[in-house]
């Protein structure tokens, strides 16, 4: 219950989105963007796991917790590449679908950030400040590498446990082959690259709230 009170406000929007998904598919009578569900579904994961990594006493717990963090991260940042799924044609249903997809992502996005910020304060213990931002950057590097792995391989979190060997020999291809796979690391170092940018913002946003305040 106290997780779900620390981030109301998150709760109060996504209840929003919901509804928006839900009037959309009552108007077209179809299922279309029910994936979207799923996906926010996914996104939160990380945001709990983090809520609970930064707050279990014993480290043995917090360190599976932050393992599910670091496997579930990608999720988040994931729904912004949703935006592939809109069709552009001349009509309100268009701009729906640009407000829903464009508030998934948006959403996706600050849950994972909010995530990362958590994270950051629980590693943070055991690095230096330049060692903290390294860490945040290279995270951010794998999670573009797992939302790669997920939009165009079609690789799932799950499959970690679901196909661990196959998902291994994908991820080793890539490591053993790195000029046959330039899409891979080029769409990685974009998606990084991008969220890191964000994350420098979000960052930027919370250091000037946290100075107002004190």
């Amino acid at each position: 219950m106290s997780f779900i009170k620390t981030y109301k406000n998150i709760w109060a929007g996504l209840i929003v989105l919901t509804g928006l998904i839900l009037f959309r598919m009552y108007k077209t009578h179809t299922y279309a963007y029910g994936f979207l569900f799923w996906n926010l579904f996914l996104a939160v994961l990380p945001l709990l796991f983090s809520y609970m990594t930064v707050r279990i006493p014993k480290r043995v717990y917090a360190g599976i917790t932050a393992a599910l963090w670091l496997l579930f991260f990608p999720n988040s940042a994931y729904l912004f590449t949703d935006i592939v799924h809109l069709n552009f044609r001349d009509s309100l249903l268009f701009w729906l679908d640009i407000v829903i997809l464009v508030l998934s992502a948006v959403y996706g996005i600050v849950m994972g950030m909010l995530s990362l910020k958590q994270m950051e304060g629980w590693y943070g213990q055991f690095l230096s400040a330049s060692a903290r931002q390294l860490v945040s950057f290279l995270l951010l590097l794998a999670c573009g590498y797992g939302i790669y792995l997920g939009r165009v391989e079609r690789w799932n979190s799950w499959d970690v446990v679901a196909q661990p060997m196959d998902l291994l020999q994908a991820m080793a291809y890539h490591s053993r082959h790195p000029f046959r796979c330039r899409e891979v690391w080029m769409m990685t170092g974009l998606f990084g690259t991008g969220l890191y940018v964000l994350y420098l913002l979000f960052d930027r946003k919370i250091n000037s709230v946290s100075g107002g305040v004190s």
